[in-house]
């Protein structure tokens, strides 16, 4: 094939004359999609493999991952998100497949780099759930398990394993459920009121439960706006508890909050022993 010139003065101005190269052969359908080849350039190549890409031509698409330069497996990869996302693939995309008929034709680079983009746009809960048991016992199974359905994930932290901080944090922000999970989480003890900080303003009581409960010797320390907040919000039961929130609360959000004529006994109230 002969050299292709793109036309343009800038990056930008090129990538606009290339894209519209493919584009036009994509409905013209006169374009010949022989395999990339060392004596083709670059150009020539890649706009055989976006070609590929934009007909879903799965044969071509699969060979072209397994090149060993990767510009070209990362453009086959990068361009066929379609291969992951419709289920009709889902013969190809799936553990066992990856695993025996097409790691052991790519680089590891690309492998990891396939995997990668599956795993980020991957959205069939049930299909990522076959991934997880595929790598459960590795340490990249939490990455899998952030994307499987919610009753799957709860079942796993239960009965299976712990979880990542970073985990627990994503968990909580796409259910609240499990910020019941809190003690199923991989820190030290005196960690577990630093975890679930990041919920009081929009979980207030069940935060405070847990700061109340056995599992936290103290309450973590709170700053200003958390004081602040707390002490607007439900006050009574700050002060009813005050002996655990002592030495959390920001003592100048804490004076503004009692009233002048009771500072005095309140200081007597808070200061006798048990």
């Amino acid at each position: 094939m002969p050299p292709l010139t793109l036309e343009g003065e800038t990056l930008g101005e090129k990538r606009r004359h290339f894209n519209k190269l493919v584009a036009d052969a994509v409905v013209s359908k006169h374009y010949e999609l022989t395999p990339i080849s060392d004596t083709d350039s670059d150009i020539n190549n890649l706009l055989k493999i976006e070609i590929a890409c934009k007909n879903r031509n799965v044969d071509y698409v699969i060979e072209v991952m397994k090149s060993k330069d990767m510009l070209y497996a990362s453009t086959a990869i990068k361009k066929s998100t379609w291969l992951i996302t419709d289920p009709q693939y889902a013969n190809i995309i799936n553990p066992e497949y990856l695993h025996t008929q097409l790691k052991p034709y790519m680089t590891t680079k690309a492998f990891n780099k396939l995997m990668l983009h599956i795993r980020l746009n991957l959205k069939d809960e049930s299909r990522v759930e076959t991934f997880y048991e595929y790598f459960k016992e590795t340490e990249n199974a939490c990455k899998w398990l952030q994307n499987c359905s919610i009753p799957f994930i709860e079942n796993v932290i239960q009965n299976e394993r712990l979880v990542p901080k970073w985990l627990f944090e994503r968990l909580c922000n796409r259910s609240d459920n499990f910020l019941a999970y809190n003690n199923r989480v991989q820190i030290y003890p005196y960690e577990r009121g630093n975890l679930v900080l990041f919920m009081l303003k929009s979980h207030t009581e069940e935060v405070l439960n847990i700061f109340e409960g056995e599992e936290v010797s103290r309450a973590p320390d709170l700053g200003k706006k958390r004081t602040k907040f707390l002490l607007r919000t439900c006050p009574d039961r700050i002060f009813n508890n005050f002996k655990k929130y002592s030495t959390s609360l920001d003592n100048s959000m804490l004076v503004k909050h009692v009233k002048k004529s009771e500072i005095e006994a309140f200081l007597y109230q808070n200061a006798k022993p048990n």
